[in-house]
């Protein structure tokens, strides 16, 4: 079986639904517990994922209104603040990668 990296997957659900989706918004969920821990370990610096697991985060992202439902042209911002909103606003970890990636 296939492992992938959250990138990896943010990467190939971008590729094959046309919708970009950010990393961190695939890692917000397994840090929510949306997205099952125990079938996703992380290994080292790493979340393994394995490959026939995609259909359920895209599943996920799809009833959290972050991927638009098959044929649907739009969904909910990806914007850094809608991010923040979404994962619930705890995310000061996080809050100072994105006012890097702002300022680039």
């Amino acid at each position: 079986m296939q492992q992938m990296m959250v990138s990896q997957v943010a990467r190939d659900i971008t590729a094959r639904t046309g919708h970009t989706v950010s990393p961190q918004v695939v890692a917000n969920l397994f840090y929510r517990r949306q997205l099952d821990d125990e079938r996703c370990p992380i290994v080292g610096r790493f979340r393994l994922i394995p490959r026939d697991y995609i259909p359920e985060i895209e599943a996920v992202l799809r009833t959290r209104g972050l991927l638009p439902e098959d044929g649907a042209a739009k969904c909910k911002s990806h914007s850094p603040d809608e991010m923040r909103k979404t994962a619930g606003g705890g995310l000061t970890a996080i809050d100072s990668g994105i006012e890097t990636w702002r300022s680039k």
